[in-house]
This record gives structure tokens, C-alpha cells and sequence, in this order.
């Protein structure tokens, strides 16, 4: 059941994915679904992924990437890969505040690889069959 007005939009088509908005009152993202992979895996992703300050903690994330997950299921998707912000931007004062997204994304079900990006950001998987 979508929460918070869960909705997908700019749906755009390329040679090896799919691209989509998807959003809800609070929260929004850039979803991805990959072409399948030689294991016949499909992979979806979740980027940018941006919850409005005045609204965090609130729940909205939390519905956002539940809701997604519920899309991705239905359109295939076999493992669905974020990348967890340690840090985030807060464009009001101008400094990093803590990143939530690690507690959010391990009380949904998700595991951390141990894998980290340039920005020290950690991966999680969810697998979905």
C-alpha cells in the first residue's frame, strides 16, 4: 500500500536501463532498473535520494524506499542496490549533517557488502525473490 502519496514519473528508456522519478510528499529519488544481467539477475537502484529537512525523521524515506521496492518486485527486479550516505548536505547552514540513510536502509531488510564509494558512502543489497 502506497503512503504519503507515493507516485513515478519522467519514466525514461535507454539501451541498457530504465529511469524514473519517483516521490511522495516528503521524499524523492532517481529509480533504476538494468537490462538482466548474464545470470539473468536484474538490478535496481536508488540514487539521489532526498528527503526534505523540515520533514525528516517523519517516515517519509522510510515509505519512499518501501514503495519502490514494492515497484521494482513488480516489474522484476531481482536485487535492489543503494548507496548509503554517511554524511548529508544541509543547504540551510551549509555543513554536512549526519546521514541517516545506513539505520534506515538496515531496518528495512538491507545488507550491508562492505563495499564503499569515493565519497565514503556504503553499499546495501535487498534481494528480492
Amino acid at each position: 500500500m502506497n503512503k504519503h502519496g507515493f507516485k513515478i514519473t519522467d519514466e525514461k528508456r535507454y539501451s541498457d536501463q530504465s529511469r524514473f522519478t519517483v516521490s511522495n510528499e516528503g521524499s524523492i529519488a532517481e529509480a533504476i532498473v538494468m537490462l538482466p544481467d548474464k545470470n539473468n539477475k536484474i538490478l535496481g537502484s536508488i540514487v539521489d535520494f532526498e528527503t526534505n529537512p523540515e520533514l525528516r525523521r517523519q517516515g517519509f524515506g522510510e515509505a519512499l524506499v518501501r514503495d519502490t521496492t514494492d515497484e521494482l518486485r513488480k516489474l522484476g527486479v531481482t536485487s535492489f542496490e543503494v548507496w548509503a550516505e554517511t554524511r548529508v548536505w544541509n543547504k540551510i547552514t551549509e555543513n554536512h549533517d549526519k546521514g541517516y540513510s545506513p539505520e534506515l536502509f538496515r531496518k528495512l531488510g538491507f545488507t550491508e557488502t562492505g563495499q564503499k564509494n569515493e565519497f565514503g558512502d556504503r553499499e546495501f543489497i535487498l534481494d528480492l525473490i
